[in-house]
């Protein structure tokens, strides 16, 4: 989807989220148009509330695997770290996640391993 059409995608979340404003399917899409717009401060804001609202349940893996890449984007490696092994608690992480908390280990000289999947 070019660039573009998330924006637009953005402006239609909001006009529904002024009517249903705690639906968490529109706040993830919401959540996610920002990832690919580039605005991750936006992106984890949205998160927080459906983080919020999943209670000690906690949100979806790939919800937790946006917050990571949100982290990432904006050189939160520790942050980013902590939401990788989170997706990978999950059991429903990517493949890509225990390769990507790797490397942010390796980075900060972590001596912990990611846990395999």
């Amino acid at each position: 989807m070019a660039r573009g059409q998330f924006a637009d995608a953005v402006a239609d979340f909001h006009r529904g989220l002024a009517i249903a404003g705690d639906d968490p399917d529109l706040l993830a899409d919401t959540a996610r148009a920002y990832v690919a717009l580039g605005r991750p401060r936006r992106a984890l804001a949205t998160l927080a509330i459906l983080a919020e609202q999943a209670g000690a349940a906690g949100p979806p893996a790939d919800l937790v695997v946006l917050e990571a890449r949100a982290h990432e984007s904006l050189g939160r490696t520790s942050e980013a770290a902590d939401a990788w092994r989170r997706a990978i608690a999950t059991g429903a992480a990517p493949p890509e996640a225990t390769a990507r908390l790797a490397a942010l280990d390796a980075a900060a000289g972590t001596a912990e391993a990611a846990p395999r999947r």
